[in-house]
């Protein structure tokens, strides 16, 4: 079964980002690409991959962060067919935020693996434009025209 290095070192080969430096056990791993297309990229043990991002901060206490959560929860609702990745309230101690993550084995192929990624970031850009953040579309400073190629959002 691939390691997430292995995994993530085959996403790098296909959208030409730097070399992966030396990785311990336990590494996670940031993108970040035009647009506040930013993510992570989590080990869950030596089986799975979390992939997570940041779909839009919330006021604490406003009315405005109540309608955002309960838009959110309604139309993810709607959208459960259409979209593999899920949306989570989030708080820490500086903020409140929705996030939008997709657990993926990594036992996948290398390409299957890409795929995952490719819909995770069209969820993400998704769910970033639906909520209101701001236009997202991953127009990053790499050629990504065939990892994204028929971008949906």
């Amino acid at each position: 079964m691939p390691t997430i290095f292995e995994q993530i070192d085959a996403l790098r080969q296909a959208t030409g980002w730097a070399q992966l430096a030396d990785a311990k056990p336990g590494p996670t791993w940031h993108i970040a690409l035009e647009d506040d297309l930013d993510g992570d990229f989590l080990p869950l043990g030596d089986q799975f991959c979390l992939m997570r991002g940041r779909v839009i901060g919330l006021a604490a206490g406003t009315r405005e962060r109540e309608q955002l959560i309960s838009k959110a929860a309604s139309l993810q609702i709607a959208s459960m067919r259409a979209r593999a990745s899920v949306l989570a309230y989030e708080k820490n101690e500086s903020d409140e935020s929705i996030i939008c993550f997709r657990q993926v084995p990594l036992s996948l192929d290398k390409a299957a693996f890409l795929r995952e990624v490719q819909g995770w970031l069209n969820d993400l850009a998704f769910w970033k434009t639906t909520l209101g953040d701001k236009e997202a579309k991953p127009t990053g400073p790499v050629d990504f025209s065939e990892l994204f190629a028929g971008l949906k959002i």
